[in-house]
């Protein structure tokens, strides 16, 4: 998933290096160094900043050289939305995980906040009055506060500061990226771990909910008694490195997409600079942490790709499977092996470590927009149907598009991507997602620029609802308890939406809950 629009290349030299071609970040418009990517501790020459934390710079509106004087000694709020990445739903539907990304630098950390989901449902059935303007907020939290928006009186707007439980929050890096998630029983009780790339660190942290007298708690730290108020994630709940192909390694620069293969105990790490990186998380259960298992730089075989923006395992459970990998530019559908496939249990075996190094094999050629290229961020795909539909957010002089593609296996066992119809979607494109709430399958386009959901039909291939979610949404979840419902984070509104799903119902497809009014980051 990438948020924000155009590209930037600069040139600067890196410790003496020749100048290097650089690429853009995509939650700011800035440069990460290709040749800087998986070296710790690379700096600009110009300020002593390093590579990884460029991006962070240049969101929080300053230049690199005025970064030591940023906001950094800003206390995140324990209560609030801001710059929302991602979240997850945990504990049977009560609660909503919101990863705030702190993509702006204005605090020290990042926070993981607990929703009340239930209490939010509570508020929807009580009759609120109206909001007494357009770009009402209240200033204080002073219990359970709604009202219906001014120009759209089906939804309601809700203060989300009563909803947070502020002694579950925890802290973490800056710039955290959408979460993926694991459950597990360990010692008769179930476990719902977040994890979720923190590009700052860069890490892969993650954080523990469970259920305690139906309330979420988190824990992220080592401290036996887990009794430490609102920590920082630290310790063995950051995966910052491992041993890959026998030797130690750091995980690379920039983490962006996961994706979880959970019958396989492993997640896939993209990282926006071109490589995936993969994740041993077997033996949860039994208190295995996870580890960095297997590195790969570059995941289109030498093609002209570059990008990892988003990871489709063709099979999950099959460690023989291609790992499907999208790219920010060319027309390459990467195919990632695990080298060491037919030694990978599956199901997920407590036994370590795994060997989870990864091979490249040639890519797939995606060409529904030869000869300008295509900029490619998700795909699903359906075996099954001897079929795929890719998401093209593309270059300038191509639409964003959704394609639907014939998949075939020529005589070489190399697999072909035919495009066989395209529609256009909204502007922006970064998230495709599947998903049946009752009226078949249908898919979900989420579009940052337009701040809006595309539900198409699949197999006429026609846009059924275009669902106004507002600015900047970042990433749409479904709750698997209520498969009738829905949530967008709002990464520029700071804020949840809930979308009804219910077939028939009056409000079908349409947002009915902001939970947080709408506000920039600057308004918190």
């Amino acid at each position: 998933m990438f948020v924000f629009g155009k590209p930037v290349t600069i040139r600067t030299e890196i410790n003496g290096a020749p100048p290097v071609r650089k690429l853009s970040h995509p939650y700011a418009r800035t440069p990460i160094a290709r040749a800087a990517w998986g070296q710790r501790g690379t700096y600009l020459s110009a300020c002593g900043i390093k590579i990884g934390l460029l991006a962070a710079v240049v969101a929080g509106g300053v230049t690199a050289c005025d970064f030591g004087r940023g906001k950094s000694g800003v206390t995140a709020p324990l209560d609030r939305v801001f710059l929302p990445a991602g979240a997850a739903v945990v504990n049977s539907g009560r609660s909503l995980l919101v990863v705030n990304s702190n993509s702006d630098l204005r605090y020290s950390t990042g926070t993981v906040l607990p929703l009340d989901l239930q209490a939010a449902a509570e508020d929807r059935a009580i009759a609120w009055p109206t909001c007494p303007a357009v770009d009402y907020r209240p200033l204080k939290a002073a219990g359970r506060l709604c009202c219906k928006d001014l120009l759209d009186s089906r939804v309601l707007n809700c203060d989300e500061r009563p909803y947070a439980d502020t002694s579950a929050t925890v802290r973490m890096g800056s710039f955290g990226t959408a979460p993926v998630l694991q459950t597990f029983v360990r010692n008769g009780e179930k476990v719902e771990r977040l994890l979720f790339g923190v590009r700052a660190d860069p890490s892969i942290t993650f954080v523990d909910a469970t259920a305690v007298a139906g309330r979420t708690r988190l824990r992220c730290t080592d401290r036996a008694d887990g009794t430490a108020v609102n920590p920082k994630c630290e310790g063995a709940f950051k995966v910052q490195g491992g041993v890959a192909e026998g030797r130690e390694v750091d995980l690379p620069e920039e983490p962006f997409n996961l994706q979880i293969d959970a019958a396989l105990g492993v997640i896939y790490i993209g990282h926006l600079v071109g490589g995936i990186s993969a994740m041993d998380v077997c033996g949860a259960d039994a208190g295995l942490p996870p580890r960095l298992a297997g590195i790969l730089f570059v995941a289109y075989a030498g093609q002209p790709s570059g990008g990892v923006t988003s990871i489709t395992p063709s099979s999950p459970g099959n460690p023989l499977a291609p790992v499907f990998t999208t790219a920010r530019s060319g027309f390459s559908i990467g195919q990632v092996f695990l080298q060491a496939g037919d030694a990978v249990n599956a199901p997920c075996s407590r036994m370590a470590p795994r060997d989870l190094s990864l091979v490249a094999a040639l890519p797939a050629s995606a060409t529904a927009f030869v000869p300008r290229g295509g900029d490619t961020r998700g795909l699903i795909y359906q075996p099954s149907r001897g079929r795929a539909f890719i998401l093209y957010h593309n270059t300038p002089g191509n639409p964003a598009a959704l394609s639907r593609v014939r998949v075939a296996t020529d005589d070489l066992g190399r697999l072909a991507f035919a495009p066989a119809e395209s529609i256009d979607v909204c502007a922006g494109p970064s998230q495709l997602l599947e998903h049946d709430a009752g009226r078949g399958s249908r898919l979900y386009v989420t579009c940052f620029d337009s701040g809006q959901i595309y539900v198409v039909e699949p197999e006429s291939m026609v846009v059924a609802e275009a669902i106004d979610v507002g600015r900047g949404p970042s990433m749409l979840m479904f709750d698997e308890t209520n498969k009738s419902i829905a949530y967008v984070t709002g990464f520029i509104d700071n804020n949840v939406s809930v979308i009804d799903l219910r077939v028939n119902s009056p409000t079908e497809s349409r947002v009915i809950q902001r939970i947080g009014f709408p506000r920039t980051s600057t308004e918190l």
